[in-house]
């Protein structure tokens, strides 16, 4: 994406998961959907986990099965179970 006076390091989109939210559905028109089905979750989505207190990015899906990588703790490409998504950030649509 690219850096702008509200995307950029250390802006409330930039460190916030709900500034990241509202930054891109107001920004970029996307969906966000809270307490999506594996069916809602595609490639390129960000996931928001631990009640919406963290986000990871999808990288591979497989009917159910979701791999989302995030920086906390080098998350790279873990298995995420759908009850531990509490919300979808439709960015797939951006690409």
């Amino acid at each position: 994406m690219p850096i702008s006076n509200t995307w950029k390091n250390g802006t409330y989109a930039f460190i916030n998961t709900t500034g990241l939210r509202n930054y891109f559905v107001n920004t970029y028109k996307v969906t966000y959907k809270s307490k999506p089905k594996a069916s809602d979750i595609a490639v390129g989505d960000v996931i928001y986990t631990n009640n919406g207190g963290h986000v990871m990015f999808v990288m591979a899906k497989s009917g159910n099965t979701i791999k989302a990588s995030g920086n906390t703790n080098n998350r790279d490409c873990i298995s995420v179970g759908i009850n531990g998504i509490s919300g979808v950030l439709k960015t797939s649509s951006l690409f």
